[in-house]
């Protein structure tokens, strides 16, 4: 693993979640444009600069990572890479909309001193199962302002909105598979050969807050897969926790003052894992298309939300993990605050229709 290219344009617009801007607005791609990032970004006319939309942060070194701007790739990649379509699409379809039954609830919760921007207030039956969010909301709204007011730590932003933000959302998946929250903040990238190298020059070990993941339970396929496939892990660490887990989605948290920007965790963890997915196909003979599906990573920085999408190079070109920014939330507006909590439903559950098949065919788990 060798660069690290973050896009910091949005791939889609989201004009009634983030803060206000001027009289002018970019329309919302409509769905059928969804076919790469370069394309939408360029449909969108994103930004003062939409001819040079790559902005980036390249070169890892054991410090940090470097900011630079880059062109926009001539050959538009993104729409080969496995599952990022869908993760788009999932994003994108439940972005705007809450449950009519929280209408009232949010009105009620209007800043009479500020520009309002409510969602969409939907009656379609998928969004039902958040009709209850109410009560959750106004807690976990007090508890954003009593950390702001008291500048908690990390770890008071975590256990106060991020993890319980994560269980909601846990809560109502519509299947009966279970995606796990995994606490990994102790948890290493494991062995260090999977670290990063960029000029020469290892990436430090970093970790994370939380990894959201599946276990693959049944121990005869798993001792098949591993008779032919070094390691004794499906991920970039061996701890006895998480050792038959795919983990396919990354959680950072950081304070209101903490210092950084907080991705470089993000994308060096990420890196170590699809260094191992990259070990593992290897080790699949019958595996033909070397393409890494995408992971959803998320930054909570105090009440800010970041969604990102980490895309891997196509196979044969330098070795890039390019991570673009798909939304951000602001979280002390309940408004936003229960849009957050649905597209964390919906992109896990993203994971147990998309990613996890993906995942299986790599490893040939149902062979």
């Amino acid at each position: 693993m060798s660069d690290y290219f973050y896009e910091h344009e949005r791939v889609l617009d989201w004009l009634e979640l983030v803060e206000p801007r001027a009289t002018t607005s970019h329309p919302v791609a409509d769905a059928d444009m969804i076919t790469s990032v370069a394309s939408l970004l360029r449909s969108n006319n994103i930004g003062d600069d939409a001819g040079s939309a790559m902005t980036a942060f390249q070169s890892v070194s054991s410090s940090s990572i470097h900011r630079q701007r880059e062109s926009a790739p001539n050959t538009e990649f993104e729409e080969f890479v496995p599952c990022f379509e869908e993760l788009c699409q999932a994003v994108k379809k439940v972005h705007r909309q809450v449950p009519q039954d929280l209408e009232g609830f949010l009105r009620s919760h209007l800043n009479p001193f500020g520009p309002n921007i409510l969602p969409q207030f939907s009656k379609d039956v998928e969004f039902r199962i958040f009709a209850d969010l109410a009560p959750d909301v106004e807690q976990l709204t007090n508890e954003i302002k009593l950390c702001k007011r008291k500048r908690v730590t990390e770890d008071e932003w975590s256990d106060r909105l991020v993890y319980p933000m994560l269980r909601l959302a846990q809560k109502r998946l519509r299947t009966d598979r279970e995606v796990e929250i995994a606490t990994v903040k102790n948890i290493g990238i494991s062995p260090p050969s999977l670290l990063p190298v960029s000029g020469g020059i290892q990436a430090p070990h970093e970790r994370v807050d939380y990894s959201l993941c599946f276990q693959l339970d049944n121990i005869r396929r798993l001792q098949r897969v591993f008779t032919n496939m070094p390691g004794g892990s499906l991920n970039q660490c061996q701890h006895p926790r998480l050792w038959n887990h795919v983990l396919f989605s990354h959680v950072r948290v950081k304070g209101l003052a903490a210092d950084g920007p907080g991705d470089e965790r993000l994308g060096i963890w990420t890196a170590a894992g699809i260094k191992r997915i990259q070990e593992m196909q290897k080790w699949n003979p019958w595996l033909r298309d070397k393409s890494i599906a995408t992971q959803p990573l998320w930054l909570w920085k105090g009440d800010n939300l970041t969604l990102y999408a980490a895309l891997m190079s196509e196979p044969g070109e330098p070795e890039e993990l390019l991570i673009y920014e798909l939304a951000e939330w602001h979280l002390e507006e309940p408004a936003q605050l229960v849009t957050a909590i649905i597209c964390l439903s919906r992109v896990m559950e993203w994971s147990l229709t998309k990613y996890l098949p993906w995942f299986k065919k790599l490893i040939r788990y149902e062979n």
